[in-house]
């Protein structure tokens, strides 16, 4: 099984909400090129802006810090 990284796991839980970025970036107000460098891993997420996109997104914040976790 193959892990994936934080920045996949976002951009797979947004892709399955139906959101592109920049509707994410409205939803949350971290901007759409940070949420880009999340996705990409050029940036880190976080504890505060993973509860902020969690929220975003219907999940635990866990789920995006710790994207081989299963809950």
């Amino acid at each position: 099984m193959e892990t994936l990284s934080v920045g996949e796991k976002l951009s797979a839980l947004r892709k399955m909400k139906k959101l592109s970025q920049k509707k994410l970036a409205e939803l949350t107000g971290i901007t759409q090129p940070a949420i880009s460098a999340i996705e990409n891993n050029q940036a880190t997420l976080g504890i505060d802006r993973a509860k902020i996109l969690a929220k975003a997104l219907a999940c635990h914040p866990a789920v995006l810090l710790f994207p081989d976790l299963t809950i």
